[in-house]
């Protein structure tokens, strides 16, 4: 799997380096102050309406995650 693995790898990373850098499909383009803002007021609106318990599942959803990566 090694030999497939890596090349995959790099190429992904080389392809978000490159569409990111030259801003194709409008990726890494700064976001409008507007939109920002009601980002910001829905994840603030998100984030108070969360019970302890789901609070509890997002941070076991990222620690599991982190374990799968670094598992592989």
């Amino acid at each position: 799997m090694a030999p497939v693995r890596q090349p995959v790898l790099a190429c992904g990373l080389l392809v978000c380096l490159l569409v990111e850098r030259f801003h194709l499909f409008n990726y890494g383009i700064p976001l409008l102050e507007p939109r920002r803002e009601v980002l910001k007021v829905f994840d603030r609106n998100a984030s108070a309406g969360r019970s302890k318990q789901e609070q509890l599942k997002l941070v076991l959803q990222e620690l599991i995650s982190v374990w799968l990566v670094l598992g592989h």
